[in-house]
């Protein structure tokens, strides 16, 4: 339901597309993602340092709006 609240807002704000960044491991989100027509786009390789130093991975995605 807040997907879909916020796919209608940006909608209504004139946007033609709209994206988001995700951990690629984090597959619960991308299945929802996915589910709403969102879209690999990009790809950031060791990207994020997290506080013990580990480097992860993030994802682009995006879905352009009608």
């Amino acid at each position: 339901m807040l997907m879909e609240s916020c796919i209608s807002w940006a909608q209504e704000a004139g946007a033609h597309k709209i994206t988001l960044e995700v951990f690629p491991h984090n597959d619960a989100a991308l299945t929802l993602y996915r589910k709403f027509g969102f879209q690999q786009e990009g790809y950031f390789s060791r990207h994020l340092r997290r506080s013990n130093g580990d480097l992860w991975d993030l994802m682009v995605l995006s879905r352009f709006l009608k």
